[in-house]
């Protein structure tokens, strides 16, 4: 379908292969066709709409030279997240949320009373210290409370295992999130 739009909205034809190179340097990058033979001057005429064309289809992907397990985590964690968010919009957990509130409610006043006279002894001018736990801080709290567990044989935390096995699985999750797999 991308090769019959391309001709559409381009107006040249292509047998499904468009090399494009791409140089960077500190002033900039410049682009071009690398199309060889016939066809190369023409699509190079056009490369400031075909460059928009892939740029439009193109989804690029920052793949860091270290790769550890908080970088697994961190994916995996808006991954939680965004497939968590329908469930945390129910009533259901929102009523669940709103007994944890009331259960923690008396927990944290006192604390906070028992906080504030601490702090007064140093801060003469204090005039009160409140521990504030919001609803959004407990479900970021749900979701940022996994652990991703590897099981080679021997099942282990991720950021117990070596940096080879953590920049692979980091690798891992870059490629599932960039195919767009839940």
């Amino acid at each position: 379908p991308e090769i019959e739009l391309f001709e559409v909205e381009i107006g040249s034809t292509l047998n499904g292969t468009l090399p494009i190179q791409i140089s960077f340097s500190p002033k900039g990058f410049d682009a071009s066709i690398a199309k060889q033979g016939r066809g190369h001057k023409t699509l190079n005429l056009k490369k400031v709409k075909i460059i928009a064309f892939v740029a439009q289809r193109t989804d690029i992907q920052y793949i860091p030279a270290v790769r550890t397990a908080d970088h697994v985590n961190e994916i995996i964690e808006r991954l939680v997240e965004r497939e968590l968010r329908p469930v945390e919009k129910s009533p259901e957990f929102q009523k669940a949320m709103m007994k944890v509130q009331e259960l923690q409610a008396p927990i944290l006043s006192a604390l906070s009373a028992s906080i504030g006279s601490t702090i007064a002894k140093f801060i003469p001018t204090l005039k009160s210290a409140h521990i504030a736990n919001t609803n959004e801080r407990r479900i970021s709290a749900i979701r940022s409370s996994i652990d991703v567990i590897i099981d080679d044989g021997v099942p282990t935390p991720l950021r117990f295992k070596g940096d080879g096995m953590q920049s692979l699985a980091a690798l891992a999750m870059m490629r599932h999130t960039s195919t767009g797999r839940s």
